[in-house]
Parts: structure tokens; C-alpha cells; sequence
């Protein structure tokens, strides 16, 4: 069953029942008032009998003849003593029935007390013929009504059924002409922000998503081809080299041999990059981690950094009390390693870097400064972007891929944290990391 059909039978089945319970309590309640005003009608004529008996006591049968003949022919009574013994009733009924005896009609009941007497309970019967048809008639009629109401409900739930669901429809629509290669459209965004309006914002937001996912995934792809490719070309070079050469040229076959394991190790390394980059981009939370102390990590990569590379001079300049950052330990050591990593590749022997930490009130800061070749200011907006190379000449000498930076900048961001740069050329950077401090974050 669609949906349509859904909504109209669910109006219908609503209508249908809101009539039913609407004439059940009209009519009970009609039939209530019509018993009522009969009960009324029935007790002013045992009033009148009550005013005789008391106004002459002593002729009580004569009393009640008389006071008999005014009644109807399909009325009837009983007077009966406090014992249950019948003094008097009515014979004369439709139907030769004593008035317990009948099925139908109304009764009303009255006591009068007199002197010398317990008391008499005077009972009035009224078969009501023309209030029972009234009521039978009431009864085929609202079940008529309810029927008529029921159909009609059921034809108007249709239609505004079908008004109802024509945006969702056409919403369905344009959602079917949009394929993998146009997912940069969106949908038409209705004037009224009912229900339809969130429904089409949730479309195109979740539409700008698979957008994005698609970009990231063709992005990937691109890298990865863009970037292995050079490798793959150097091993494959060789390759033939030694195929042709090898039984020769021992020498040959070496030196081929260690271009294609450290192309290999090139490969692996981009490989492993390019997925970590990948899982960053999902951005999926991280809740539990291990949050470090900015002064310890610093000193610890300083001393693993300075013998291995003796030509530039690596000095901290720490706070004395401890700074806590609400990051991962090992991403914030990744962030320090690879803007660290970029700034002895790029710092000149002899130069100098300096590595400041401080903290703002939320924030805490650690400044990498360096005194190598700078980076021309038209370079400055893209160093950040993947496999992007300032030299890439003399990166790709020094093994780098172009995406430490790239990955430095995701990490940060994962957990609310910035990087920036300044520069200018030939008198070197300073790379500005700003990290929430762990006692602001809740």
C-alpha cells in the first residue's frame, strides 16, 4: 500500500470514528432527555393522584377510579402498599400486559403517606410508542449519517491525501534525475518551512555530503596515481635495466636494485599516508585518548631530533608549569615531527630553529621557528594543501611526499586546533600550533 493510501485510510478510519463515538453520544443523550420529559409528564399525573388521596383519605377507591379515567389508553399504574401487596392496577393495557410484565415503555414512581396509612408507592407506566419511533428513526438516521460522513471522509482524505503528498513526490522525482556526475545540484527549497522545507534541506545537506565524499574519493585517486606514479616509472626502469644488463654489469644490477627498494619504501610511505589522510577526513571522534604535556613532548622530540641532525641548532624555550593540550599524545607528536621535519629540511647547516611554548587563557601555543629559505608569499595559501611543494626539486630529494602538512593541518582540526604560517624568503618561517587547553574543553 503507498503511502497515499496510507494517509487517506488513516483520515478515513479517524473521521469514521470520531462520527460513531459523536451519534452514539447524541443519541443517548436525546433518548435521555425524551425519557426524562415522559418520567416528568408521568409524575405530574401521579401528583394529581397524591393531592386527591390526600385532600379524602377515607374514599381512597373512588379516588383512584376517577383519577384513572384520565389516563391515556396506553397508560397504565399500580398503587402498592409498603408490604408489596397490589391494591390497585391497570388491565386495560395494549397487549392485555400488567405493567411489570411489559417490555418496552417508561415508568415513573411516586410515594404519598396519608393518616392512618405506612405509605403507598404509586408506579406510572407509559408505553411511549411515539417517543420509541422517534428514537428508533434517530438511530437509522445518525447510522445513515455515519455512513454518508464515513464515504465522504473517505473521498476528501483521498484528494488531500494526494495534495499532501504531490511535494514529496516531485521531491522523488528530481532526487531520481541527479546521478553520481551531478551530485553539485540541489533541490528547490519550498517558501513555507513545514515539514517538506526540513525534508529538502536534509536532502541537500546529505546531497552536499556525497558530494564531498565523491571529491575526497577522486581526490585520493588522483593523488595516489599522480603521486605513485613517478615511483612506479623509476621501478620499472630498472627493472628492464636489470633484466638487460644484470648477467653484464654486476654494478648495474646493484645500483638498480637500491633504487627500487628505496622507490618501494617511497611508495609504502605515501600509501600510509594518503589512508591516515583518508580516516581524518571521515572526521569520527575519538573520546578516550591520552591528552599530553606540551613542555615533556617538545623536550622528548627534541633530544630524538638533535643527533640526527647535527647540522642545525634545535633550542626549546618551555613554560615552567605544565601545559596540558586535549589532543591525542601520538597525533600531537605527529604534528611536532612534521613541522619540525619541514623546517630542518628547509633550514640551511648553520641555521638555527626555536621552538616557543606558551599559552593563551584557552589555547596552548608552541611556535616552531626556523632560519631557512623561507616561502614566497604567493606559496603561503597552498603549503597546506596535498602533495603540494614549495621546491618540489628539492623535496622530492629529501624523500618528502607533500603531504606532512596536509595531515598536520586534519589532526589539529579534528580536536579544534588551528596551525598558521608566516614567512618571507631567504630569512625563514615560524609555523604557529594553537591547541584547546585540556581544562577548557567539556
Amino acid at each position: 500500500m503507498s503511502f497515499k493510501w496510507k494517509i487517506s485510510a488513516m483520515i478515513t478510519a479517524t473521521v469514521a470514528l470520531i462520527l460513531i463515538a459523536t451519534h452514539i453520544f447524541v443519541y443517548y443523550k436525546i433518548k435521555s432527555v425524551t425519557e426524562e420529559r415522559v418520567q416528568i409528564y408521568l409524575l405530574e399525573k401521579g401528583k394529581r393522584l397524591i393531592d386527591r388521596i390526600e385532600a379524602n383519605p377515607g374514599a381512597l377507591g373512588k379516588e383512584v377510579d376517577e383519577w384513572a379515567e384520565e389516563l391515556e389508553i396506553d397508560q397504565a399504574y399500580q398503587i402498592i402498599n409498603t408490604n408489596g401487596i397490589v391494591l390497585f392496577e391497570t388491565r386495560s393495557v395494549i397487549g392485555q400486559e400488567l405493567i411489570g410484565e411489559a417490555t418496552s415503555g417508561i415508568c415513573a414512581e411516586t410515594e404519598v403517606y396519608y393518616p392512618g396509612s405506612t405509605g403507598l408507592t404509586i408506579r406510572l407506566f407509559d408505553r411511549a410508542d411515539r417517543e420509541l419511533e422517534f428514537l428508533k428513526d434517530l438511530r437509522l438516521w445518525l447510522l445513515a449519517g455515519s455512513a454518508f460522513g464515513t464515504l465522504l471522509a473517505s473521498v476528501l482524505s483521498y484528494f488531500i491525501s494526494r495534495a499532501a503528498i504531490h511535494p514529496v513526490r516531485k521531491t522523488i522525482h528530481r532526487l531520481k534525475r541527479i546521478d553520481i556526475q551531478q551530485l553539485d545540484q540541489r533541490l528547490e527549497e519550498p517558501q513555507a518551512r513545514d515539514e517538506i522545507y526540513h525534508l529538502t534541506q536534509a536532502f541537500n545537506h546529505l546531497l552536499g555530503r556525497l558530494e564531498q565524499g565523491v571529491k575526497q574519493l577522486k581526490q585520493f585517486v588522483a593523488d595516489a596515481s599522480h603521486e605513485l606514479r613517478t615511483p612506479t616509472s623509476i621501478i620499472e626502469g630498472h627493472a628492464n635495466l636489470i633484466k638487460r644488463w644484470a648477467k653484464e654489469s654486476p654494478e648495474i644490477m646493484e645500483e638498480s636494485l637500491g633504487y627500487i627498494t628505496q622507490e618501494t619504501v617511497r611508495i609504502k610511505t605515501v600509501t600510509d599516508q594518503l589512508i591516515q589522510l583518508a580516516l581524518l577526513e571521515q572526521n569520527e571522534p575519538i573520546f578516550r585518548f591520552e591528552s599530553p604535556e606540551v613542555n615533556a613532548i617538545v623536550r622528548t622530540i627534541q633530544l630524538r631530533l638533535v643527533p640526527l641532525h647535527r647540522h642545525v641548532d634545535i633550542q626549546v624555550h618551555e613554560l615552567q608549569a605544565p601545559v596540558f593540550a586535549h589532543i591525542p599524545q601520538e597525533y600531537f607528536q605527529q604534528v611536532l615531527l612534521n613541522v619540525l621535519n619541514n623546517a630542518i629540511k628547509y633550514t640551511p647547516e648553520g641555521g638555527n630553529i626555536h621552538i616557543h611554548v606558551s599559552k593563551a587563557s584557552d589555547q596552548a601555543i608552541v611556535r616552531v621557528k626556523d632560519t631557512g629559505i623561507g616561502i614566497p608569499p604567493e606559496e603561503l595559501s597552498r603549503i597546506f594543501d596535498r602533495f603540494y611543494r614549495v621546491d618540489k626539486s628539492r623535496n622530492r630529494a629529501h624523500g618528502g611526499s607533500g603531504l606532512g602538512l596536509a595531515i598536520t593541518k586534519k589532526m589539529l582540526e579534528a580536536f579544534g586546533g588551528t596551525i598558521s604560517v608566516e614567512s618571507q624568503p631567504r630569512r625563514g618561517s615560524v609555523f604557529e600550533i594553537r591547541v584547546p587547553l585540556l581544562s577548557n574543553v567539556k
